[in-house]
């Protein structure tokens, strides 16, 4: 759980955060965590997935309470933004399964822009597919998001190796173990959720913070 210690840090030093992104240098000290991110560089005292996050949401914050914060629906929800992201994820995602770089330098760049063309499909674009999602256990599923994200990690790794032993090597099969470990590790995070908070909700409060 590497990022609630690094929340905590990113917290302890929100005042001198909240005075640059405040001032002039605001757009600078973004566009700094995000090369930090992009290109997987290294920080001091953080993970490098932290503090671009972190600063990017510090700063709609500010912009929000100022009424200045751009609508970033006018851009990332139409549909053209839509149908570019999901046509540039899903060719990552299919060539990273037959094309093997070793480069990280290279690879890097080419999986954060996988990374944010999937955000952008699942996020804005909520509003087309998530109508295909009226299901009864939807309105359960979405109360345990934290649960989701604090238990997936060591739950894909387990289900990937384990599904990589099973079927022979080969690039299609890499690429459908990428699609299927998804779907598995999500359901299988979900049921145990929702085991553990009608059976045992004394065990599942603190593994979820409480939420």
């Amino acid at each position: 759980l590497w990022f609630l210690r690094d929340l905590v840090i990113m917290c302890l030093i929100s005042p001198v955060i909240y005075f640059l992104l405040k001032g002039r240098v605001a757009l600078l000290v973004l566009a700094a965590g995000f090369s930090i991110w992009f290109f997987n560089l290294q920080e001091v005292g953080v993970n490098n997935k932290t503090s671009f996050f972190y600063l990017l949401g510090a700063w709609c914050a500010i912009r929000k309470r100022r009424g200045t914060l751009p609508d970033f629906r006018k851009w990332l929800q139409i549909k053209p933004a839509l149908s570019l992201s999901l046509i540039i994820w899903v060719t990552l995602s299919i060539t990273g399964a037959f094309i093997k770089v070793d480069d990280g330098n290279v690879i890097e760049p080419i999986y954060k822009i996988q990374i944010l063309s999937g955000m952008n499909c699942l996020w804005y674009g909520y509003i087309f597919w998530g109508r295909f999602l009226n299901f009864l256990w939807v309105d359960q599923v979405k109360t345990l998001t934290f649960f989701i994200y604090a238990s997936h990690e060591p739950y894909t790794r387990i289900v990937c190796k384990g599904l990589l032993k099973l079927f022979p090597e080969g690039s299609l099969v890499v690429m459908v173990v990428y699609f299927l470990t998804m779907g598995l590790v999500f359901t299988g995070c979900s049921l145990v959720g929702i085991v553990l908070k009608r059976r045992f909700p004394a065990v599942y409060a603190p593994l979820s913070g409480w939420r």
